[in-house]
């Protein structure tokens, strides 16, 4: 069957739009204009696109300036000193004072056991340096933060790597095989996202076993997401339909239909974005590549307006 929007499709519509608007105006979406957003929505011209970008703002997920600064708090103030603890890398037996105070101590680097960095990669804009510029400004020293490749710098027994998000995982595995002699130095390799795809976790580990590491890896993110998470993920009714009309296959259809002749799908990319996983997220520092192109693209002729480009 072909995909047709609902009879009361305006009504579904203009509320996620008010509702849109309204997480702009209290400044939820810290990093969008409301003349963005107009823009966007004004992608979408016929009954059915219109119905599509209703459920696109739907399942968006938003993560603002202050909920990545309550995740990183959250990190370094409850994970990572648990993790420090668990696996007796560092005792943790002080007030959070005396740990914070630490953190910003050039000094520690020579008893702490541990520092931070980031994947090395060749990506224009990558995330993971300006969450290390984050670290230095909010929470580490920089003494503390060191590049894989630093041939200088006392041993530690692990190295810790802070990132917004570990999706598809094909970057880290990337890293992986590539700076295998520099990573197996640490006793421990710890990677800490704020959010992590379940999908690329379990890659990760696999590619790790099968490079035959003698360290240990340890994956521990803030939240973790599933396919559930996927943009086509809806509730299937008793009459096989999520919305009474529509199947998720006639959903797919359309979609990739749109995606296509607006000639918005990226190189190396699926419909669904890298890695096929489909996200609708956007963080105020960036948007993953894994978010679906509908979202975060434009085409070569720029009559798609993206509601938050990837730079």
């Amino acid at each position: 069957m072909a995909f047709k929007a609902p009879h009361n499709y305006l009504d579904f519509y203009n509320e996620m739009v008010r509702k849109s608007e309204k997480l702009i105006e209290i400044g939820y979406w810290d990093k969008i204009e409301i003349r963005k957003l107009r823009e966007w929505l004004g992608n979408f011209q016929t009954d059915k696109e219109k119905y599509l970008a209703s459920l696109i703002l739907y399942k968006l997920v938003y993560r603002n300036d202050k909920t990545i600064d309550s995740m990183l708090n959250k990190l370094f103030h409850i994970t990572i000193p648990n993790l420090l603890e668990k696996y007796n890398i560092y005792p943790f037996n002080m007030t959070m004072n005396d740990w914070r105070r630490k953190l910003r101590d050039k000094g520690f680097i020579n008893v702490g056991n541990f520092s931070f960095s980031t994947i090395i990669s060749d990506e224009l804009g990558d995330s993971g340096n300006d969450y290390i510029r984050r670290l230095r400004e909010k929470f580490v020293v920089k003494e503390l933060i060191r590049k894989v490749t630093d041939k200088k710098i006392r041993h530690h027994k692990a190295l810790i790597f802070i990132d917004d998000i570990l999706a598809s995982g094909t970057q880290i595995n990337v890293f992986l095989s590539t700076y295998q002699k520099d990573l197996e130095k640490y006793e421990y390799l710890i990677f800490t996202p704020l959010i992590a795809h379940q999908k690329g976790v379990r890659k990760i580990e696999e590619t790790f076993a099968s490079l035959e590491y003698t360290n240990k890896l340890i994956i521990k993110p803030l939240e973790i997401i599933t396919c559930d998470n996927h943009m086509l993920d809806f509730e299937i009714k008793d009459d096989g339909y999520f919305d009474s009309q529509n199947s998720i296959e006639d959903l797919e259809n359309f979609y990739i239909s749109l995606v296509n002749t607006k000639k918005l799908k990226q190189k190396d990319e699926s419909d669904f974005g890298f890695g096929n996983l489909g996200l609708t997220l956007i963080f105020s520092t960036g948007i993953p590549d894994n978010t679906i192109p509908l979202i975060r693209c434009k085409n070569n002729d720029d009559s798609w307006y993206p509601l938050y480009e990837k730079f």
